[in-house]
Order: C-alpha cells, then structure tokens, then sequence
C-alpha cells in the first residue's frame, strides 16, 4: 500500500486563501495521478460545494468531531471530480466549539477516525481544510496531520496569525500524547501582486521571519487573478474554469514543490 501524506492547511486568518489552495492541490495532485481525500473543517463548507458533493443528509465532519461516526470511512463521499474524494462538512460546525468543550480527549477525535483511512493507504494525500480559527477544530486538525501548509497574504495581519498558529504547533509537538512528529513543511504566499511596492518588502523580511519559526517559504508564489472569484462564484475549480490562468499554473509549481518532497 502507498503511504499517504495528510497535510492541514492552516492559518488563523480567514480570507488567506485556504480553502483555494486545498482545491487547487487537491485538482493538480489528481492530475498527476494522485489520488487525494480532501476533509472539510470548514464551517462555510466551500470544498464540499465546489466538489459538488453533499452535506444534508449524510455523515459529515460535524459527525465526526461529535463522536457520531467513529470511523472516516463511513463519511467518504466520491465526488465529482474524477481521483478526488471528500469528508463533507456542513453549517452544523458553526457551533462545534461549545458542543465539544466537555468531550475527553477531544483533541484527538479526528486522527482516531481517520486511523483507519491513513493505514489502508487508499490516498496519496488528505488535504484537511481547516477553519479559520485555533479552537478545537484547528487543534484535532493538527493533531491529525503529518505535516502542516501555511498559506498567508501580504500583510500584517498574516503574519500575526502565523504566530499564533505556530504557537499551537509548538504545543501540540510539545504534547506525546498529541503529535510530537507533526513538521512544518513551509509558508505559500498567496494572492502575490508583484507590482505593489508591499510586496518587495515582504519578500525581503519573510524568508527570515519563516526560519524563526523553523520552517520556510515555498518557491512557488500564488499570483492574484480575477479568475479564482470568478471560479469560486460559479462553484467550480479554477483548473476547470480557467486551467491557463497565472494562479493555476502556480498552484500546479506548488503540487509539484509537495509532491516531490520539498519542504519549503
């Protein structure tokens, strides 16, 4: 059996860009003959629309992290998108946190439904879409993961939220009981405008400011393109909408960046 890699794509941020880069890899893994189990953490649900797949009436991530469903398997759905399958989440996650707060060993829920998927080797890759918070849901994400994406923008308040999310990082790896093994494998910057004075500054400090933090920065940088609205508008991939646009071609550099082993 194939071992398979399963990575959260983090950040505390919302609006960073990381449902898009789930997608994103998630079609260019499948292109390469990869086979990929995206599971949505999300309370918006964006990967399961664009997906095509369901969330009402069926077992989701909510069932999961509630402790419904003991096993990942039973959620799986096939989607429609040919070597891409899904974990559905749903609206019922807005309220996770409080429902979840009393729960023993929480933190762990997810990696022990997933133990199954993991081991059979079924997937190259799960993609965990996680929400834009460091609450519980965030927390059983990284503990689940072998490895942690980071995409941010060019701003402030990204590398605020880099901070703290390394912080949680920390403490779980710091945690046996949690995920001691758990690696950052880099930082994607997303929504790259190269024309912007802001973005010769970034790309000065950020190297510098990722090797604090242990890790670094993936040579593909995510240009801007008016595409990826117009793709998210009509619930479909970018590689389906517009595969030629300048943020497609990057995400694709990144598959290839993660799928030969590269840490950033």
């Amino acid at each position: 059996m194939a071992s398979t890699r399963v990575i959260a794509v983090a950040n505390q941020k919302g609006g960073v860009g990381k449902s898009t880069t789930v997608l994103c890899l998630a079609s260019s893994f499948a292109g390469m003959g990869r086979r990929v189990l995206v599971v949505d953490l999300d309370q918006q649900a964006n990967a399961t629309r664009t997906l095509g797949a369901r969330s009402e009436g069926v077992a989701t991530t909510y069932d999961i992290l509630t402790g419904t469903i003991r096993d990942a398997s039973a959620a799986i759905q096939h989607t429609r998108v040919e070597r891409i399958d899904v974990v559905p989440g749903d609206l019922a996650l807005v309220g996770i946190e409080a429902e979840m707060a009393g729960m023993r060993c929480r933190e762990t829920i997810l990696v022990d439904a997933m133990e199954r998927v993991v081991a059979e080797g079924g997937y190259d890759y799960v993609l965990i879409d996680c929400s834009p918070s460091l609450g519980i849901m965030t927390t059983n994400a990284l503990v689940a993961a072998h490895e942690v994406v980071i995409p941010i923008l060019y701003d402030g308040y990204s590398l605020d939220g880099l901070g703290k999310l390394m912080m949680l990082v920390d403490a779980i790896r710091s945690n046996k009981r949690l995920n001691p093994d758990l690696t950052v494998s880099g930082i994607v910057v997303c929504q790259r405008e190269p024309r912007q004075n802001l973005t010769a500054s970034f790309d000065a400090q950020l190297p510098d400011v990722a090797a604090g933090y242990g890790t670094g920065v993936y040579n593909s940088r995510i240009r801007r393109c008016v595409k990826v609205r117009e793709a998210q508008v009509t619930d479909r991939l970018l590689a389906e909408y517009a595969p030629g646009c300048s943020t497609a071609q990057d995400y694709e550099a990144l598959a290839r960046e993660i799928d030969r082993g590269e840490s950033a």
